[in-house]
Parts: structure tokens; sequence; C-alpha cells
């Protein structure tokens, strides 16, 4: 049997793997061998052809939910390269579409743009209908909407709080459900929600007790679902990210203030970058994580470890 061999790499730069491997099916090769890693522990790793076919089929049709978008998003872009066809769903329908069409031209994947509001039931089913229709299907769900106000709790007012759990919680908790029975009905899927290291620490020096709370709510509600559903074929997992450099984060002027000292308390002296959270993603994201639910994944330069 003819075997074709791949340079070392990262086993997460899904990008350069996806080229390797589209490079080694034209050639007919049967079976790919990729080195991993140089270590005694795992000197090689060989796939059946096509290695892609871990990644692919599941993340085929993908619903990423954000509120609001300022910028191509890495990982939805991370999604489109791998072979997923994205639905954006935002509040801001223009800048979603205007997003979408980036997207679906640099990856030639088709990208569309849906305007929901994550916190209201009806169009909540409506959206994860329309994708259905759209794609023929619904394989993989991204809930990534959320918003925060830093305030102190003695201050803070009860719609404030309101706010914060209804979109960072309750919106979360009404697409799980939505794309889960989906997927429960529909051979399977995988849902990936956004929590944050501060589920797991008190962020300072702002004071931010409702963002907080919400976010280690979603953990939860991410082990629960994934306990009952995990012989019924749906998958749900976290992603807990620290201090995260996006565009709209390195601009705001409430923020700019804070960011000095957050790299001055962090272990690496930086803040992330949004594209060091796309391998995470795309391997949440398919069959490579099929035994991998009820795991939340901490992805915050060591933040949380003091």
């Amino acid at each position: 049997m003819e075997y074709k061999v791949a340079p070392s790499l990262l086993a997460a730069d899904f990008t350069r793997l996806g080229e390797q491997v589209h490079e080694i099916e034209e050639a007919g090769a049967p079976y790919l061998h990729l080195d991993v890693m140089d270590g005694a522990f795992v000197p090689s790793i060989s796939f059946g052809m096509p290695v892609l076919a871990s990644i692919k089929p599941a993340v085929k049709q993908v619903i990423d939910t954000h509120l609001m978008i300022t910028e191509p998003i890495r990982y939805v872009e991370a999604f489109a390269e791998a072979g997923a066809d994205v639905a954006i769903v935002d509040l801001d329908i223009e800048e979603a579409k205007k997003t979408a069409k980036e997207l679906a031209e640099k990856t030639g994947r088709k990208v569309i743009a849906i305007q929901t509001d994550c916190t209201d039931k009806e169009q909540v089913d409506a959206m994860v209908k329309q994708v259905v229709e759209e794609f023929g299907g619904l394989d993989f769900c991204h809930n990534n909407a959320g918003i925060c106000i830093n305030a102190p709790a003695e201050e803070m007012t009860y719609e404030q709080w309101l706010k914060v759990m209804n979109i960072n919680l309750n919106g979360i908790f009404l697409t799980d459900i939505a794309a889960g029975k989906y997927m429960l009905e529909n051979g399977g899927g995988s849902i990936i929600n956004t929590a944050s290291m501060s589920a797991h620490i008190v962020n300072v020096p702002q004071p931010q007790c409702a963002y907080n709370a919400s976010k280690a709510g979603v953990i939860q509600l991410t082990k629960s679902l994934a306990i009952e559903w995990a012989k019924r074929g749906v998958r749900v997992n976290s992603i807990s990210p620290g201090y995260i450099g996006t565009e709209l984060t390195l601009n705001s002027p409430t923020l700019i203030p804070l960011i000095e000292k957050w790299n001055e308390m962090a272990p690496m002296g930086r803040m992330g970058k949004p594209e060091e959270l796309e391998a995470i993603c795309v391997y949440l994201a398919g069959d490579a994580s099929s035994f991998t639910t009820g795991s939340d994944i901490v992805v915050d330069g060591a933040f949380t470890c003091f």
C-alpha cells in the first residue's frame, strides 16, 4: 500500500493540515502519516484518509452567535476554512452581512447573516429553522453572544443585572435548546458555549459581579446538558478565554485604562490574540473531539493559575 509522508507540523495548525491533506488526496494516497511530535510518548499518528473527515462532516452547517460584530471573527473564519458553511447570527444585521460577505469571498464557503435577538425564544427558534432550511441541516453551534457591565454590586441596578443575565446565560440556554432539539432528532452534533476565565476567578480591578456569575452559570449549564445528552449524540462543551485583544477591546475607551493593569498581572505579560482561539474551537466542533463533552477548556495564558 502506498503511503505519503507529510512534514512535521503542529497538530493545531488546521489550515496547513487541510492544505497537506488536499495535496495528498489529489495524489491518490489512501493514508496519510503525520508526525505530530518528536517526543518519546507520541512519535507519530496515522490517519485513514481523508483526515479532514474528522473535522468536515461535523462542521458543515454552523451557527455562530454574536451580540455585535465589529471585525471578522477569526474562529468563524477558521470554521469556514475547515469546510463549514456558516450562519453568523447578530443583532447588528448590517455588520453581520458585511462580515459574512468578506468570509464567503475569502473562504469560498456559504456564509449567511441572520438578525436575531438571542434573548427572544421565538426569534431563536426561527433562526435555527432558517439555518436548517438554508443549509439542509445543522451540525455545530457556537454560542458567543455576551456583554459585561462594570459596576459595583451595591450600585448595580436590577435592570443591569437582568440585561447581563438575559444575554450571557438565558440567551445561551435558548440557543442550546433550539439547536440541541434539532441535533437530538437528526443524528447528533456539537455545541460550544463561550464562558470565561471570569467563571473561575474574580477579575480585578474592575467590578463585574453579574458577568462573573453569568459565565459561571454557562459552565454549569454546559455540564448539565452534556450529561443529559451524552448518550444521544449531542456533545456540549465550553471555552473560557482570558483577556483577548480584539479590535473592539483594544480601542474601547473604558477598557484601555485597564489593559496595562491586566498585562502586569498576566503570567505571559500580554493579552491573548483572537487567532489563539481558532484551533480549540475547530477541535471541539469536529469528530476529533468525539469523546470530549462536558468540558470547559480554559485559554487564558495561565491567568487563572494563581
